[in-house]
């Protein structure tokens, strides 16, 4: 199968989760290093890390990914063409 084959409707779906993640994460990280009283969840710590922040790298690296996948197949289909 050819990249300019591929669906990338998925890709874009998960694009937009994962930047929804990443803003939904990083106010809860936010909140929780300004002391605003905002827990991040049941587990509020590991290894001295507000477990929002864990969350907030998970979204960043899947946002990274998932937008250089979408980047790459745009300048594959120009090439192309």
């Amino acid at each position: 199968m050819r990249p300019h084959n591929i669906n990338k409707t998925p890709i874009i779906i998960i694009v937009i989760v994962s930047a929804l993640g990443l803003l939904f994460s990083g106010y809860l990280a936010l909140a929780e290093f300004s002391g605003q009283g905002i827990s991040c969840g049941i587990v509020r710590e590991m290894l001295r890390i507000p477990a929002c922040v864990y969350g907030f790298v998970m979204y960043a690296i899947i946002f990274t990914f998932a937008l250089a996948v979408l980047l790459n197949l745009k300048s594959v289909r120009k090439v192309e063409k």
